[in-house]
């Protein structure tokens, strides 16, 4: 939950951690949980415990505990389908009654995570993530977009190799235009005395010629539109005249 509608004063910075917690251990421990204590811990996200979920009516709030165990990402979804969301704790007060739920040698999910940043170490509650993602089975600290799936984040590994974006903050920079970049697969066609080969340089030099003549009546200018765009593939699989077929006679 969020919202000033929900937190009041400083209830969002309300925090009532185990003694040593949180201390992110081994690098995967992303999630929160109360203990029968009241204390909370953090924990890697795809263990497997009860939940609190929390239905709000106005300014009234109810805890309802959930005694089937499942992943954090699980507790979390199911709260949002049958209830308000994952219990978020405001004060001491609604902290005592998380902890009068928890049966004895239990523990609960409670609407904790360690949020995700920004490099720039800037924080927001904006996310596009892709279905089961963050990942509930194993912690990953960094995302990337996804392009078969609408653009959509993934969690990965730091050391996972990928294409990257860069960002100035600036607002000239911001009202740059942005090229749109696009993949097309150019084809030639040779026709050729069994005398030259493919590796033969005249035919390499003619092959790279055609294929810069095919290739640049694709690459509009930044601006263009659908389309011109549309249009130029159409006259470049008809095969203009401006780019001939390879024709090579020794």
């Amino acid at each position: 939950m969020s919202g000033t509608d929900v937190y009041k004063n400083s209830e969002a910075e309300f925090r009532n951690w185990a003694p040593g917690d949180p201390n992110n251990q081994n690098g995967n421990e992303e999630c929160g949980q109360m203990i029968g204590t009241g204390e909370w811990n953090d924990v890697p996200c795809y263990l497997n415990v009860m939940a609190v979920c929390s239905s709000v009516r106005g300014a009234n709030v109810t805890f309802i505990l959930i005694n089937n165990p499942m992943t954090w990402t699980e507790a979390r979804s199911f709260c949002r389908a049958h209830y308000t969301d994952l219990a978020s704790v405001r004060n001491m007060s609604e902290n005592q009654k998380i902890k009068e739920l928890i049966p004895a040698g239990q523990k609960v999910w409670i609407g904790l995570f360690r949020g995700w940043m920004w490099t720039d170490g800037s924080k927001t509650s904006f996310t596009y993530w892709n279905v089961n993602q963050p990942s509930s089975v194993v912690s990953y600290n960094c995302a990337a977009l996804y392009f078969g799936a609408a653009g959509k984040w993934e969690s990965y590994t730091c050391d996972f190799q990928r294409g990257f974006v860069c960002y100035n903050g600036s607002e000239e920079k911001q009202k740059e235009v942005v090229p749109l970049v696009s993949k097309h697969v150019v084809k030639v066609r040779l026709e050729k005395s069994p005398s030259l080969g493919l590796k033969d340089s005249a035919v390499q030099d003619e092959m790279l010629q055609q294929g810069q003549c095919r290739a640049n009546r694709l690459c509009l200018p930044v601006g263009y539109n659908v389309a011109a765009a549309a249009a130029a593939a159409a006259a470049d699989r008809a095969g203009g005249q401006d780019c001939a077929d390879l024709r090579l006679q020794t």
